[in-house]
């Protein structure tokens, strides 16, 4: 199955059809594959669950359906932890910035790529692996955090901190 971009369209022109089928396609998917891995996960008392999220969910703007999909997933994810947590499960979300995919290779403007750049720490845009990287930490089986929401964004949220002040 292709994955469907969100529409990139303002927000009075966002047909309910195109926001409730993301929202909906984003927490089904989550639900469903839930649902089946809780059951041999509580069966051996422990397993790991990472959900991706966005952190677009601060964003305000032109992704909408988007940005409540990824917060309604966040907070799914914390009632999914609250309750696996009795049975050794640990269950946490990623919040990714904006990564180089195939995908979003076919959407990034050579000026959204620089406009991406020039607010991450390191000056790249993140790769599928540096995100992968990330997600690997929390399937650990030596690491019991649980509940929680990482940003994983290249320090794209630290910048937006500076008070508009960037050295270099």
């Amino acid at each position: 199955m292709e994955q469907q971009m969100p529409p990139f369209v303002p927000f009075e022109d966002l047909p309910w059809e195109a926001f409730a089928g993301k929202v909906n396609g984003e927490l089904a998917g989550a639900y469903h594959l839930t649902q089946r891995v809780l059951r041999k996960m509580r069966e051996q008392r422990s397993g790991r669950i990472v959900y991706v999220s966005s952190t677009s969910v601060d964003k305000l703007g032109s992704l909408a359906a988007h940005s409540v999909a990824k917060s309604a997933l966040n907070l799914y994810s914390r009632h999914v932890a609250a309750y696996a947590g009795q049975f050794g499960i640990a269950v946490n979300t990623v919040a990714s910035g904006p990564v180089l995919t195939d995908a979003t290779r076919a959407v990034f403007s050579d000026d959204m790529r620089s406009y991406i750049r020039d607010r991450s720490v390191s000056g790249e845009i993140l790769r599928p692996e540096d995100l992968a990287q990330v997600i690997a930490v929390f399937t650990e089986p030596d690491v019991a955090v649980s509940g929680q929401l990482l940003r994983a964004d290249g320090g794209m949220d630290v910048l937006d901190q500076q008070l508009g002040v960037k050295l270099a």
